[in-house]
């Protein structure tokens, strides 16, 4: 009997969120580090202009460049976000992975000649241990509501992270 492997998406080959909540924590996310999140910006808008072939193309491209340069843990989330996580490393190797991915990206964008959109990229430090989804969402949640240009989905966060 063929048993289908749902930890990972089929569009992109990288584990899915639903992973990223059933792996060990502590191994995935040490003492302390860095989390790497990337978002397509204006996806739906791509897929409403040029089709959701034309979005599919740059999902995969984005999981692709990923898979390519990552070694660390990697999760695509949300439909069009993709979390990387360094452990017990310093923000360096974050940063040099992020302008790889840029890069890369940009090109795809000009390939697929739908317009320069881009990727949103935002880095999370954490300097104690990450035990749980509700320590991660914490996390996240406090870097967003620094963040004045991502108020809305810190609020959107907030409602999730109370039903934790």
């Amino acid at each position: 009997m063929l048993k289908e492997d749902f930890s990972k998406d089929d569009l992109t080959w990288l584990p899915n969120f639903t992973k990223f909540f059933t792996d060990d924590y502590k191994s995935i996310y040490g003492k302390f580090g860095y989390i790497l999140l990337l978002k397509i910006c204006s996806l739906k808008k791509i897929n409403e202009k040029y089709g959701k072939n034309a979005g599919d193309r740059l999902l995969k491209s984005l999981g692709e460049c990923i898979l390519s340069r990552v070694e660390r843990p990697k999760y695509r989330y949300e439909g069009n976000g993709f979390i990387i996580i360094y452990k017990e490393m310093g923000r360096e190797q974050a940063d040099a992975d992020l302008a790889f991915i840029e890069l890369n990206m940009a090109q795809c964008f000009s390939t697929y000649q739908v317009g320069n959109s881009g990727v949103h990229s935002s880095i999370l430090k954490y300097e104690k241990p990450i035990k749980s989804a509700a320590d991660y969402y914490q996390l996240l949640y406090e870097h967003l509501k620094e963040n004045t240009t991502q108020k809305e989905d810190a609020t959107l966060l907030h409602h999730l992270f109370e039903d934790l």
